[in-house]
Formats: structure tokens, sequence, C-alpha cells
């Protein structure tokens, strides 16, 4: 038998810290989504925190949606291409977390879904690289 090696990029955590949704805006129009992606990365404990910011809005530039979540990854010391996994795996990651949760919230209001079209992340990359502050402790 094969022995399973544990990977060495682990995702640990995801939460929502803040969540804003509006049912009483339009959403007949075409809904535009967008992310503001940030990271921390913590030198002394191989993590990695992912912040990603999604604004959902309609054709009226009114927003619908607006949550700030949180994604936490432990990795191993040597793993190589860290930034690869920090600003292309991470986000693949948690986006279906954050497809799944705005769907279930919308589905359980009583009102029209919002549904979140599966996505390409990796345009976030260079915006995730440039937010992603180093921390020595």
């Amino acid at each position: 038998m094969t022995e399973v090696k544990k990977a060495s990029f682990n995702f640990m955590n995801f939460v929502i810290n803040e969540c804003s949704l509006d049912f009483t805006k339009d959403r007949t129009s075409e809904l535009n989504i967008s992310f503001n992606p940030s990271g921390k990365h913590f030198l002394k404990t191989n993590t990695f925190k992912l912040f990603v910011n999604v604004k959902i809005i309609n054709g009226n530039k009114e927003q619908i949606v607006d949550i700030n979540t949180e994604s936490t990854f432990k990795f191993s010391s040597d793993l190589k291409n860290l930034s690869t996994f920090f600003t292309k795996n991470a986000p693949a990651i948690i986006f279906p977390y954050i497809r799944a949760f705005v769907s279930s919230l919308s589905v359980q209001s009583g009102h029209k879904p919002i549904l979140i079209p599966t996505l390409n992340l990796s345009g976030l990359a260079k915006v995730l690289e440039s937010n992603i502050e180093v921390v020595e402790s």
C-alpha cells in the first residue's frame, strides 16, 4: 500500500467577519462582483491569513452584498513557491465557501437567490501579492 504524504499547504479555517446583504435593491440587472484581497504571512508560525472583501453591485450601482472573510492556512517551512500558494491557491480554496455562504443565506431569506458563478480568480494574484504583509513575530 502506498503511503499518503501530508500536504505542505493546509487550509485550517474560514470565517465571515462581516456580512451585509440587501434584498430590497434591484437584482434583475447584471450583477458585478469585485474582490479586494489582502494577506498576512506570519514567519514564525508558518501561517498565512487571507482576507477577502467581496462586493456585489447591481446595474444601478447599488450594493447588494458586502462580505469580509478571513481564512487561515498553515504550511511547512520547506515549501517552495510560497507566493503561488498565497496568491493563487488560497483564493481558489476559499472561493467555494464564499459562493456557498451567499447562496445559502439568500435562499433562506425567502427572496430570489443570489448565485455567484464559478470564476477563475487567478487575476487577483498580482493585487494580492502587493497586499501581503510579512509579520516577523
